[in-house]
């Protein structure tokens, strides 16, 4: 229901609120009583009077400017205290009798605390109304701000509003905290009965195997569900497009969720407690100056960093080891650094196209790989797991697919079966 609004989280605003002081409102009533002394002198013709009211104008003017900044610092923490007022009310207004009866005491609480607040809620739409939190260039609302650069309504309601802020500062809190106790079943509960494919709640064992049967991602429309047991690490071969990045992403999602909100996306998940890291999707850092092979090394570094401290076994996930160098290094440094991980307290699924890794890591790595079916005009993938080496390429057939140019495709095949038979790439 709520989020983060830009950098900084509500407690950040808040600790600063708990630092300042109340402000006191005595200086904007005299000034918009010596502007309304001001205005009932010129309908009376009183002497001066119109200097008198254009001095006021000018005086309100300059102050509310000059104040106008400090306010404008808090209007982030009272439009979200705002909104979790509002939040709490949509909750008091669920009538269901589970959710009454499993949050009872919540529910009381929160409505205490929106008792307490209704002072600080009451007249906010001078402060904080839609259109002008949206910068509305209605005439209307121009007209309104004039209005309370004039008498300061604006600035006097926020004063308020802070001062009971500060009062029932504790009110806050208990709206925050009620709030999320109750959001975090709520949502798991959505999140479970959306699971169309089913779930299961992990079952934990200290120093045991990852053993998962039925994983599927919940994003795929058409899951295909695979199973997988674990007692050496896992190096994952396949053609392009065959499942082999979505199956990383599956394992690492079902652990994830099993750890957080013990609701996996699979028939069953057994495993101890891990710590969970990946090298994925990564991309160039230009702000840093990190090209790519640099951020992939630095996100291998910081798993092998992790498994020398002790603890509970990395469970990480590696998606085309070493893909941002050349070949010769890549397989040669994508081999040691694997076998690394097979050596420190490290469960590892890697997923590479580099199919001479295979001949190896045999002894410390088991295979999988993902194939599909290459016809003439179509590839067919399965996206099943299975047991051994991947023994099919599907790249050049790809481009043929996509409508490259005879020419392109047939010299690529025949540069590629070249090099397969002699070890030396020539046209």
């Amino acid at each position: 229901m709520l989020r983060q609004r830009g950098k900084f989280s509500i407690y950040d605003y808040l600790h600063l609120l708990d630092q300042e002081k109340k402000r006191s409102n005595g200086k904007h009533y005299l000034l918009l009583f010596l502007l309304i002394l001001s205005l009932v002198c010129c309908i009376f013709s009183v002497s001066g009077a119109p200097l008198f009211l254009v001095g006021m104008i000018c005086v309100n003017m300059i102050t509310y400017f000059q104040e106008k900044g400090r306010s404008d610092a808090y209007l982030s923490v009272f439009y979200y205290v705002l909104r979790l007022l509002g939040e709490a009310e949509k909750l008091e207004r669920i009538h269901h009798e589970r959710l009454q009866e499993t949050f009872d005491l919540e529910l009381q609480e929160l409505h205490q605390a929106i008792q307490s607040l209704s002072a600080f809620r009451r007249g906010s739409s001078i402060l904080m109304s839609s259109a002008r939190m949206s910068g509305s260039g209605n005439p209307l609302d121009l007209l309104v701000d004039y209005l309370r650069i004039l008498t300061h309504i604006d600035l006097i309601k926020c004063n308020q509003m802070f001062s009971e802020l500060k009062e029932h500062r504790e009110d806050v809190d208990c709206l925050h905290e009620k709030i999320g106790r109750m959001e975090v079943p709520l949502s798991i509960a959505c999140f479970r009965a959306s699971l169309k494919e089913g779930w299961s709640i992990p079952r934990w064992e200290d120093g045991g195997e990852l053993t998962i049967t039925g994983a599927y991602h919940p994003l795929l429309q058409h899951p295909v569900k695979n199973s997988i047991r674990c007692q050496k690490n896992i190096l994952i071969t396949g053609s392009n497009a065959s499942g082999k990045s979505t199956f990383l992403k599956t394992i690492a999602l079902c652990s994830l969720l099993a750890q957080t909100i013990q609701t996996v996306p699979a028939e069953s998940y057994c495993a101890p407690i891990f710590r969970i890291f990946s090298s994925m999707t990564l991309r160039d850092d230009l702000e840093g100056g990190d090209s790519y092979y640099m951020v992939e090394i630095k996100a291998l570094k910081r798993v092998i960093d992790e498994s020398k401290k002790g603890g509970n076994k990395v469970l990480c996930f590696v998606d085309e080891v070493l893909r941002g160098t050349n070949t010769v290094e890549r397989i040669a440094a994508s081999t040691e650094i694997l076998r690394y991980f097979s050596q420190e307290n490290v469960l590892c699924f890697a997923a590479t196209h580099d199919i001479e890794l295979t001949g190896m890591l045999n002894d410390v790595y088991d295979y999988y790989y993902f194939e599909g079916d290459i016809t003439e005009n179509d590839i067919h993938f399965h996206y099943h797991l299975q047991a051994g080496v991947a023994k099919t390429r599907n790249a050049i057939q790809l481009l043929k697919l996509m409508g490259y140019e005879t020419e392109i495709v047939e010299r690529a095949e025949t540069m590629a079966q070249r090099f397969l038979k002699e070890g030396v790439w020539r046209e």
